[in-house]
């Protein structure tokens, strides 16, 4: 029905969408946004902010792409673990676009540059064992992973952004021969080590 309408943004950003978000999350006083966000984001009030639902919501999902979740679904109903390209359904489609009649994998040995992986050990979209597959799948040129105990929507509004201010900005600094006292204490062991030899800071704790 989208793709027949030409509906390929998925409730974009605009003055209708922010208006009736904004307008959800203030009724029975938040409760009614509480409970959409916890079906659709896994939000847990322990972890994340959610003081400010009005604003977040007025935001998501900001027009993405209709055929990106239908390709989540596609690879949600597959029996085993792989990563394969969109299925069109039709095994002459397929054929057409492919040169086989199913779609193939992603050939994700070809990524050749550093990655750095962060779950969130309460995510219920991108769950643990989904992002634990997929590290294993990219283990070759993945030089951090670590699984926080955050939800889908912590990543944007944990109260505890460490993982952001303190774990990327060590990655960062690191890929930029810079080093920062304020994240020798990050997860990211090696640049931390690599940092205080750096600063002769060996002693550091």
């Amino acid at each position: 029905m989208m793709e027949t309408l030409g509906l390929y943004n998925f409730l974009p950003y605009g003055y209708l969408s922010t208006g009736a978000a904004s307008l959800m999350c203030k009724l029975f006083d938040g409760k009614l946004c509480d409970l959409v966000m916890a079906l659709v984001a896994d939000e847990d009030p322990t972890i994340d902010y959610t003081e400010r639902y009005d604003v977040y919501t007025s935001n998501l999902p900001a027009g993405a792409s209709y055929r990106n979740i239908v390709h989540y679904a596609q690879l949600i109903d597959l029996p085993y673990e792989e990563f394969l390209r969109w299925d069109y359904e039709s095994a002459a489609e397929n054929q057409k676009h492919y040169g086989q009649p199913t779609p193939p994998a992603y050939d994700l040995s070809l990524l050749d540059f550093p990655l750095a992986i962060l779950g969130g050990q309460q995510d219920q979209m991108a769950d643990p064992e989904d992002v634990e597959w997929t590290a294993g799948q990219l283990k070759n040129t993945t030089i951090f992973y670590h699984q926080y105990y955050l939800g889908h929507m912590s990543f944007a509004i944990a109260k505890d952004m460490s993982w952001f201010d303190v774990d990327v900005l060590a990655i960062l600094n690191h890929y930029n021969a810079k080093c920062d006292e304020k994240t020798l204490n990050s997860n990211f062991k090696a640049g931390n080590d690599l940092c205080k030899e750096k600063l002769g800071l060996t002693n550091f704790m």
